[in-house]
């Protein structure tokens, strides 16, 4: 499995996880499962990336462990393909140093004065042909290793390229979910202080209820009084509507008494009449009383209007003072359903602060659990700057190693070209010399060549 094949299951994990969680937060309206989520969201965005960051910090440890330990990079498996790759490529040009190494080494034991005490500077002719022949093949196998190290070297350079640009990408990824996050926790702060905002607001609605639902207990309590007063009032203008009819059929009698006076005393007045001189000063008694039973009587008509008139208006009373009771009985339901509304008021108020009060602790620990995700982000951010300052180095490193790779095949490219200058030089002394030199020679070369040959083999 590639890296960037890793690094894009994790970028996906981590983004539909965290998708997920916040949907999920957002449709539950649980206490329980809103904490849950809010502590599984960032494991669920933290985990995948720390994950990533670890399967490349372990490889690169086991590669430089390795090298510290001068090792056989080729056989690590640090279980990604691209640093395996670049690893076998770093074997692969250690290993033609140390081959480089040995065969400079055994040049430099043949030309040694020890080999020529040893008889082996037979092997070398007294032109120097043979060290021209050594060096031109030394030189050849150098610049076609020096190719072939500058071809793998372009290889790492590249893949540093990749990694440098993945670990951007990383690096600019984790930098885009920290802003996210960021953004988050200042949504949750100001979700915590508009929580905040309304549960004060819920608790001054549950006071203000209860104290509305005082001043109706006390409205109540003015009303039932009221009713009290009514029905006591009413109670006694029936009193007073009875006591009238009484005084009605008083003055009924009185009435009827004066009327009967005056009869008797119009039967006086008649009497006296008859009785002449004798009954004058009975006829004078009689009239008196006649007229104050005229008196008498229009007194009772009068009474008897001013009762009937105070009846009929005790009858208005009565009415008016049972349509108030009705109406004070109705208000007083009225009052009593205020009160009950009130009260609901006050508890669904209660109820309002009690789960804004839990919103705002939820929202309080989801904000910590942000922060502690901020701060793992930003530690995760760290490293991946540190695995892109690494391979930036690697691919400095590289640079150089190919200046200096360049200069080593400047240097070697006169080499290149000193078995053929030899072999010319050869030649032209070849044909000054007599026929028995140059067939000397030819034996001597082909010993020579006999005994690279053997060597190569």
């Amino acid at each position: 499995m590639t890296y960037r094949f890793r690094l894009f299951i994790t970028h996906t994990v981590t983004a539909l996880s965290a998708g997920g969680i916040v949907g999920l937060i957002c449709q539950s309206p649980e206490k329980s499962l809103l904490m849950f989520y809010a502590m599984v969201l960032p494991l669920g965005v933290i985990l995948p990336a720390t994950m990533a960051v670890w399967w490349f910090e372990k490889a690169i440890r086991k590669i430089v462990i390795c090298i510290d330990r001068n090792e056989l990079v080729s056989d690590i498996n640090s279980g990604i393909p691209e640093l395996d790759e670049l690893a076998k490529l770093v074997g692969q040009s250690e290993e033609w140093k140390r081959e480089g190494r040995l065969g400079i080494q055994k040049v430099l034991e043949q030309l040694s004065p020890q080999s020529a005490k040893n008889g082996s500077s037979k092997k070398v002719s007294m032109d120097g042909r043979l060290l021209a022949q050594v060096l031109a093949k030394i030189s050849r196998a150098v610049g076609a290793e020096v190719g072939r190290i500058l071809t793998h070297i372009d290889a790492i350079s590249n893949r540093a390229d990749g990694t440098i640009g993945d670990a951007q990408d990383q690096t600019t990824t984790l930098d885009e979910s920290i802003q996210n996050v960021e953004e988050l926790s200042t949504n949750i702060d100001l979700i915590l202080s508009n929580a905040k905002s309304a549960n004060q607001s819920a608790i001054d609605a549950r006071e203000a209820a209860v104290l509305g639902q005082n001043l109706i207990d006390k409205l109540i309590e003015g009303m039932h009084n009221i009713r009290a007063y009514v029905e006591a009032g009413e109670r006694k203008v029936l009193s007073l509507g009875e006591r009238s009819q009484e005084i009605s059929s008083i003055v009924e009698t009185m009435g009827t008494l004066s009327t009967r006076t005056d009869m008797l005393a119009l039967n006086a007045s008649i009497e006296a009449v008859r009785a002449g001189e004798e009954g004058r000063g009975f006829a004078i008694v009689a009239e008196e009383v006649r007229k104050l039973a005229e008196h008498t009587s229009t007194a009772s008509r009068e009474i008897a209007d001013l009762v009937e008139s105070i009846q009929m208006e005790t009858q208005d009373t009565i009415s008016a003072m049972a349509e108030q009771r009705t109406q004070v009985q109705e208000g007083v339901a009225r009052v009593n359903e205020a009160g009950v509304a009130l009260e609901r008021i006050s508890q669904t108020s209660t109820d309002s602060a009690e789960r804004v009060g839990d919103i705002s602790r939820i929202t309080m620990n989801q904000l910590r659990g942000t922060q502690d995700m901020i701060n793992v982000m930003q530690k995760v951010a760290t490293l991946s700057h540190g695995i892109h300052q690494r391979a930036t180095s690697v691919k400095s490193s590289a640079g150089e190693v190919v200046s200096v790779t360049k200069d080593l095949e400047l240097w070697m490219a006169p080499m290149f070209n000193c078995d053929d200058e030899a072999r010319q030089h050869q030649s032209d002394r070849g044909r000054e010399l007599p026929e028995q030199k140059r067939e000397n020679m030819h034996d001597r070369e082909h010993l020579v060549f006999a005994d690279d040959e053997s060597d190569e083999v």
